[in-house]
């Protein structure tokens, strides 16, 4: 996809939904200042050519099969100093915004912005500076990353060791619904969902249901920054 771009700017798009990409890449091609050196549909395809292709703008989702979008970002960093990243997902958790500005990103947008913001952030960001949206100053983005530290002293998700069935009975306590109604949702008994829920409690070493309803309710807000 490269050619001789002289003094444009050249943008690697990286995203999972290939309808999206593609439509976003004829887009910018729109763009007499824009050309779209390369794309990727996913974290480790986006690693594997960053380097060679080199783009002034990185956009990217956050959750791609095999790498996320802010893992990808932070490795790139290690090795590119100056990556000029743009988030752009459907996410607008505070808590992924945090975890985006500290894993390098300088830009993060949702993705039903219009064509002329985007241009906007990608010229703000090539400037060298950052483009969260008028609510995030660098200042209270900052903020957020102190304040989520704080809050992960309290869990480590990772560490727990959550099998997929656990993690499934989280999200659906999250949602509020009781051991009999989490039961029929999945089909299996309540006695088992019960288990389950000792066994969750047990892992994380919580002492009453409160716990795991607090656990669980900030699990679904944050489970894009984890692995499992």
């Amino acid at each position: 996809m490269q050619t001789n771009t002289g003094n444009m700017i050249r943008i690697m798009v990286v995203d999972d939904h290939k309808l999206f990409r593609s439509g976003l890449i004829s887009l910018l091609q729109t763009q007499q200042n824009l050309f779209v050196v390369g794309e990727a549909s996913d974290g480790e395809e986006c690693e594997d050519i960053y380097f060679t292709l080199n783009p002034d703008i990185l956009l990217i989702d956050i959750e791609m099969p095999k790498r996320n979008g802010i893992e990808t970002i932070r490795s790139i960093k290690e090795l590119d100093k100056n990556v000029k990243a743009i988030v752009l997902t459907q996410h607008e958790n505070e808590s992924v915004i945090a975890r985006a500005f500290e894993a390098g990103a300088m830009g993060y947008m949702n993705k039903d912005i219009i064509l002329g913001e985007l241009l906007y952030a990608i010229n703000t960001v090539l400037s060298g500076n950052i483009y969260f949206g008028p609510a995030y100053t660098r200042a209270r983005l900052e903020e957020l990353v102190i304040r989520l530290n704080e809050l992960e002293e309290m869990y480590d998700p990772e560490s727990y060791k959550l099998t997929p069935r656990e993690i499934e009975v989280i999200l659906l306590i999250a949602t509020g619904l009781t051991s009999l109604e989490i039961a029929d949702s999945l089909n299996i008994k309540k006695r088992t969902v019960d288990s389950i829920r000792k066994n969750i409690s047990d892992k994380c070493n919580f002492s009453g249901g409160h716990q795991l309803l607090k656990f669980a309710v900030w699990y679904k807000k944050n489970r894009h920054l984890f692995k499992q």
